[in-house]
């Protein structure tokens, strides 16, 4: 991605690209003994995906499939789904001119626009009057069926929504992958990629229990027995008051420290956990791995947040998940953590004599020998 004050922006894949023989899927294993699938070499670094200076204004990358490419097309690859593309591109197009407010704003959302369209194809297959068996069951159904595919901290229906689907793909999938492959699988990107295609065909040989023999389970079937679970399940843990069925409940961030994964080392170590706003493939991407638990604790996410006019750096804006030193004991080991946490930013210190202006202390190296240094921190 490349951005500089006189307004040019571009993007570029910048790696060599490999060219394959047709028929060939980089994403599976290939027949090693079969010199017709060994790669044929690399594309010109020119034909590479690119794009600069579009007529749109502005330029966009969340790990999708670019675009493509000359004489190729789309270039196959490990690619993460859609949603957050399709949400960036939304964005954008609502004007035509943007401040850093807007930008804060843009980095921080937390909507799919891919999540409620699952809900309500799920929603679909499921019988009315197995939606309707309970006030519970009726309350579930209508906050999916009305979910805009927000995830803030009192959106409630994200947690019917991701115990309803690790309970579709664990019923429909377990019984072929066994108990470990099936953690794997809900830890890729394949997973996040077929799920919507998955949930609207009926017809997939998945839905069907292996270890049953007098019954061929079909997509209903394990949608509706799917959805009684999840029921059961959140009522179990979080109460029967669903009002109480908050995301900010189960969507919880800690950053842990090499030692403070062994408690109680986590007391003292560990910053957090925080409930946090965000989830799978929205902007603010929290990720975490589906589970039968129900708690779901981020395991990937924005490793800083940066909002910068480029005509105008000494004013940008960032912010850190935790804070600027390791040192456990530091000030500053954890002191960005609830901005973070909250989508707040502060201003990025750029100019020197500002930085000096504001300083709490220095740090000086002093070579001793070859290889060697000493390290004093003087406040």
């Amino acid at each position: 991605m490349y951005g500089d004050k006189a307004g040019n922006i571009a993007w570029w894949a910048a790696g060599k690209l490999m060219k394959r023989a047709d028929g060939v899927d980089p994403v599976v294993l290939i027949d090693g003994s079969d010199f017709k699938q060994d790669p044929q070499g690399f594309y010109d670094f020119k034909d590479n995906p690119q794009m600069e200076n579009p007529s749109s204004g502005f330029l966009y990358s969340a790990n999708n499939q670019p675009d493509s490419m000359s004489g190729v097309g789309l270039y196959p690859g490990y690619y993460v789904p859609e949603d957050r593309a399709l949400r960036i591109k939304a964005l954008f197009e609502e004007k035509e001119k943007f401040g850093i407010s807007d930008l804060q704003r843009i980095s921080n959302d937390v909507l799919s626009p891919v999540t409620p369209v699952v809900a309500r194809s799920i929603l679909e297959a499921i019988r009315v009057d197995v939606k309707q068996k309970s006030p519970a069951h009726a309350n579930a159904a209508n906050l999916l069926s009305t979910w805009d595919g927000n995830h803030h901290l009192r959106d409630r229906a994200p947690v019917v929504y991701y115990k309803l689907l690790y309970h579709i793909l664990r019923l429909s999938m377990q019984d072929e992958l066994g108990e470990e492959n099936f953690k794997v699988y809900l830890s890729t990107h394949v997973m996040k990629n077929s799920v919507l295609p998955f949930i609207q065909n009926d017809s997939s040989v998945w839905w069907n229990d292996v270890n049953s023999r007098d019954v061929v389970e079909s997509r209903n079937m394990i949608l509706e027995k799917a959805f009684e679970q999840t029921i059961a399940e959140l009522k179990e843990q979080l109460g029967s008051n669903q009002d109480m069925w908050d995301w900010g409940r189960v969507h919880v961030l800690e950053h842990k420290h090499p030692i403070g994964m062994k408690k109680p080392f986590d007391i003292f170590f560990n910053v957090g956990p925080y409930p946090v706003a965000g989830g799978p493939e929205v902007i603010n991407q929290m990720g975490f791995d589906l589970n039968g638990e129900g708690v779901y604790r981020v395991k990937y996410g924005p490793a800083m947040r940066i909002v910068m006019d480029m005509a105008d750096p000494e004013n940008s804006r960032s912010i850190l998940p935790t804070g600027q030193s390791g040192n456990v004991m530091s000030r500053y080991y954890y002191d960005q953590a609830m901005m973070y946490n909250t989508g707040k930013f502060r201003r990025q210190k750029m100019n020197r004599p500002l930085i000096e202006s504001n300083r709490s202390g220095y740090l000086t190296l002093f070579p001793l020998k070859k290889n060697k240094l000493f390290l004093f921190d003087v406040p």
